[in-house]
Order: C-alpha cells, then sequence, then structure tokens
C-alpha cells in the first residue's frame, strides 16, 4: 500500500480518536467540576450553619442524590426539621436508618432516636367507618374514593 493510501486510511481513524479523546475529557471535566456530592455535602453543612436551612437542604439532596451516605441524609433529616417539615424529616432519617442498617453503620441509633423524637409531632389520619355497607372503598390513581 503505497503512503498516500495509507495516510488517506488512517486520516478518518486519527480525527475519530482525537474527537472521542476531547469529548472525554471535557465529560470527565463537566462531571468533576458540576456535580461533586462531597463539595454539595461541604457547603450544605456550611449553610447549615449560618442557619440557610432552605439552600442547604437544596445542596444537601442534589449531593444524597448522587451519593446515597447515612451522615447526608441525617444531616438532612435535621435541615428539614429545621425547616418545620417534620413528616419530610422522620421519613429521611428513616432512609438513614435502613442504609446505616443495611451498611452495618452505627449512627442507626442516632437515626432510631431522631425517628423517635419526631413521632408525636407527625400528624396521622385515622378513617373511621360508620356501617360496613361504608368501608367499600376503591382506589383509583392512588387515591381512596368510595365506590
Amino acid at each position: 500500500m503505497s503512503q498516500r493510501k495509507l495516510r488517506r486510511a488512517w486520516g478518518p481513524c486519527l480525527v475519530a480518536v482525537i474527537l472521542l479523546g476531547s469529548a472525554r475529557a471535557a465529560w470527565a471535566q463537566g462531571a468533576a467540576g458540576g456535580a461533586d456530592p462531597a463539595r454539595l455535602f461541604d457547603e450544605g453543612l456550611q449553610l447549615l450553619a449560618q442557619e440557610r436551612f432552605p439552600e442547604a437542604c437544596a445542596k444537601l439532596e442534589s449531593s444524597q442524590s448522587l451519593d446515597a451516605q447515612v451522615g447526608t441524609l441525617l444531616y438532612l433529616g435535621f435541615c428539614l426539621e429545621k425547616t418545620g417539615k417534620t413528616a419530610s424529616a422522620a421519613a429521611r432519617y428513616r432512609e438513614a436508618e435502613a442504609l446505616a442498617r443495611a451498611r452495618g453503620d452505627d449512627r442507626r441509633a442516632t437515626a432510631e432516636e431522631r425517628v423517635a423524637a419526631l413521632e408525636p409531632r407527625l400528624s396521622r389520619l385515622t378513617v373511621a367507618v360508620a356501617d360496613a355497607a361504608d368501608a367499600s372503598l376503591g382506589s383509583r390513581h392512588g387515591l381512596l374514593r368510595s365506590r
């Protein structure tokens, strides 16, 4: 094969390799700079310390969605408590408890204590039915309705 034909054959391949390499580098840079769970967690803690709770909760939520951690869930529960979202806080503490149990993490006890402390403040809904004929309820789109 002549040198000219060889250049023609390898030229497009070389261009493709260069483009793929630069695209991969750009992706890695974007992933590292734009969505770092540790950075988001640290920013969330700083905002907590400044008592900027709604902003802190958002940072901690973002960190948790990228990298599920027991500590993040515990701080997020605390943050949600501070914003008055007790049911959401209890849900996050329960998630922390389950994750800690699965990982053998000692912070499971902390999560259990936080859920227990919130329990008396959680709202409950009780449906009382007067007679058995009225007890016939169906579900549509996840909502209860009478039949």
